[in-house]
């Protein structure tokens, strides 16, 4: 039975991003072309073997859960040709006007996500802060991982730096085997999402 595609950049409910992977093309890539080193030190880029990429860069707001998914697609195959799951996701802050430094960058991270609430535990267990200011979630299952954002409680024109949008590049790194194979490939997914102050309307 086909596999159901699925958009892999427009959000299944507000708080999805779901990439449906084309897993007949990376395993027709696997068997037939130089992919380099395929450890987690290099993992191989997969932008191009996303099913509908799309052309929006997601938006979220204050106080919303980010759902980060990855599924395989196996085409017209009867039975899966392949197994994936999810190692890590990564964000790193990319706005020009607080792209300062490290300390600043890890400031903006406090600011924006919930890190420290005690009762969103299902999250911060996840969660490691990188020396340099990114952030490294882990995985919740082998198809997702999330993190949520908090109310920065801006005020209408504000002069905080930290107010408004920010933009952040975000990493999915997920390990791709083939169904009777002990091979494992690293391969990395690296488009973009931007945070909005205030609610969702």
């Amino acid at each position: 039975m086909k596999s159901t595609q699925l958009s892999s950049i427009t959000p299944i409910t507000p708080r999805h991003i779901t990439f449906i992977i084309n897993a007949e093309r990376l395993v027709e890539a696997i068997n037939y072309c130089n992919l380099g080193l395929r450890d987690l030190s290099t993992p191989i880029n997969a932008n191009g073997f996303i099913i509908d990429s799309g052309t929006e860069i997601p938006e979220y707001f204050d106080n919303e859960e980010i759902i980060l998914e990855l599924y395989l697609n196996h085409g017209d195959s009867p039975s899966p040709i392949a197994e994936s799951s999810i190692i890590s996701s990564t964000l790193k802050n990319i706005t020009k006007a607080l792209n300062y430094n490290a300390y600043r960058t890890r400031e903006l991270i406090e600011r924006v996500f919930d890190l420290d609430n005690p009762n969103l535990n299902q999250y911060v267990q996840h969660i490691s802060l990188l020396p340099d200011g990114s952030v490294c979630i882990a995985p919740n299952s082998k198809t997702s991982c999330k993190i949520k954002t908090k109310d920065r409680k801006c005020l209408k024109n504000s002069t905080d730096p930290f107010c408004g949008t920010v933009y952040f590049s975000y990493s999915l790194t997920f390990s791709f085997s083939l169904i009777g194979t002990d091979d494992f490939y690293y391969f990395i997914i690296d488009p973009l999402l931007k945070i909005s102050s205030g609610n969702r309307q």
